[in-house]
């Protein structure tokens, strides 16, 4: 249930984004802005996790027809074999499978499709690809990767990362506060909007050195900086991501 709400989240707020989002030539590319924000704070780079979405077709597609587009996207990934999930409900039909690509990533791929609203949303069938790493070397081959197979044959897609990266114990929230300070120094980024709790930093901003980003109500933003102490872990969390974080925190 959790991975449907996580998997259904990812999906509306990346439809929202489709008609605002904008790709001038880049000076950064969104991976090297994450990177230099966290280098900036001192805190380990321990991977991430990147994410494509695209709307395939403005069609309500059967279950069946769902399983023949998800054969022919993992063929375009190399993933055999793998963990396949089934869903569906009078608004939505979703298929995803989780596995290994033969270039040595971890992969889900998702398809679902929704039947529109008969006035403002049309029928469409959308893809969402996933792939979690470890370390910034997974992380940067996962990158190189997906964008090699998915940009060519899907040339309206868009893609989103984030990386974490901890510090051993407990920060201050004051020190925390001047890490996430460092970050958005580290790539010129401007405060779009922020949410400070006691247990909890998140900052909206935008980098005039990654052109991409995401325009609502006329403000830009293409980074978003989140600092957290997980007490499980016994350790201080910094996330960086593009253009925003989805997952939850």
């Amino acid at each position: 249930m959790k991975y449907r709400k996580k998997i259904g989240l990812i999906l509306l707020i990346l439809m929202l984004a489709t008609t605002v989002y904008a790709w001038p030539k880049d000076y950064l590319t969104a991976v090297e802005a994450l990177i230099f924000a966290l280098e900036a704070t001192g805190a380990d780079i321990e991977g991430g996790e990147v994410q494509f979405y695209a709307v395939l077709n403005e069609q309500f597609l059967s279950l069946a027809e769902l399983e023949k587009l998800l054969a022919d996207l993992a063929r375009w990934l190399t993933v055999a074999g793998g963990k396949k999930e089934k869903s569906s409900g009078e608004s939505f039909r979703m298929l995803a499978l989780r596995g290994r690509a033969l270039k040595g990533i971890d992969v889900q791929i998702v398809v679902q499709s929704n039947p529109g609203d008969n006035f403002t949303m049309p029928p469409q069938t959308h893809l969402l690809v996933i792939s979690q790493t470890n370390s910034l070397p997974e992380f940067r081959k996962a990158v190189a990767a997906l964008q090699k197979i998915l940009v060519p044959k899907l040339p309206q897609g868009q893609f989103s990362y984030y990386l974490k990266s901890s510090f051993d114990g407990k920060k201050t929230h004051a020190e925390m506060y001047k890490l996430t300070q460092a970050a958005l120094a580290a790539v010129e980024a401007k405060l779009v909007e922020g949410m400070v709790t006691p247990d909890l930093i998140s900052l909206t901003a935008y980098t005039p050195l990654v052109k991409q980003h995401l325009l609502v109500e006329d403000e830009r933003f293409n980074l978003n900086v989140v600092a957290f102490y997980d007490d499980y872990l016994e350790r201080t969390i910094i996330w960086a991501g593009f253009p925003l974080i989805h997952d939850p925190y």
